[in-house]
């Protein structure tokens, strides 16, 4: 028997299969969020149980979490994201106290009890600056993809910041950089630097607790790991798979483990 979690974000959607005889995660899909979600989650749904050459009758649960979480009503559950990136943290480091999202368009501090349960959080939904978004609107500013974003190697011989909490005051002040002949690889880092500030801010009403983990498509950019490593003072938790925990943690939310 088989468990299905699909996280549904306002940009990229993620699915994850769970084998829960064996107890253990067997396949993961990601694609784009596109409008008809019913339909798109019955084409990757039967997608990835092809894949794994599994018969629809060993599926015994579809678990819906993130932002269109409720846009599939063949779902057998809906949980919140902020649950589910606690539970897909939980299930591969046990340890971890704090959990840190940084999605496409939003960020999330999330405190975790002993026993992996959510007691507290903060979200920031309201401004790109602190998000996967404004990373992506530097690459485009450079011409670059976010692939050849993240291989670009992180230099800080000439110590600069970006001291704008708006997206658009933070291109000024790149542009203004450029002109200034500064080196790309500088304002990068600096633009890593301000996204961490910015998340690091949100912690004033609830506080950070270590172990940390770091989870979300961003924390797959090591320049991003190693910025948060500096300003955290602590080596930070990395998944294997840091874009699905939240579908992970949707697969396994009924197994009751």
């Amino acid at each position: 028997m088989y468990s299905i979690g699909i996280d549904s974000g306002s940009r990229m959607t993620k699915l994850c299969l769970f084998d829960l005889i064996n107890k253990k995660f067997v396949d993961y899909l990601q694609e784009e969020t596109k409008y008809n979600h019913e339909e798109q989650f019955d084409l990757i749904v039967e997608k990835i149980l092809k894949h794994n050459h599994i018969e629809k009758h060993l599926l015994k649960s579809v678990v819906c979490t993130g932002y269109g979480r409720k846009n599939y009503s063949k779902a057998t559950k809906y949980v919140s994201e902020i649950i589910c990136h606690a539970k897909g943290v939980f299930t591969q480091n046990s340890n971890i106290k704090t959990v840190i999202d940084i999605g496409g368009q939003d960020s999330k501090i999330i405190l975790l009890s002993k026993n992996g349960k959510v007691y507290d959080f903060l979200m920031n939904d309201k401004c790109a600056a602190g998000t996967g978004r404004f990373l992506e609107k530097v690459a485009q500013f450079f011409d670059i993809s976010m692939n050849q974003l993240a291989d670009i190697p992180i230099k800080t011989d000439n110590h600069i910041e970006i001291s704008s909490t708006c997206v658009v005051f933070a291109e000024s002040e790149i542009i203004g950089l450029l002109s200034s002949g500064e080196k790309k690889e500088n304002i990068i880092s600096a633009v890593y630097n301000s996204i961490i500030h910015r998340i690091i801010s949100m912690n004033g009403a609830i506080g950070i607790d270590y172990p940390i983990a770091f989870v979300g498509g961003v924390a797959k950019i090591q320049g991003m790991v190693m910025a948060m490593n500096h300003i955290l003072e602590s080596d930070v938790f990395v998944p294997d798979f840091p874009e699905y925990t939240g579908a992970m943690g949707a697969a396994v939310i009924e197994t009751g483990d």
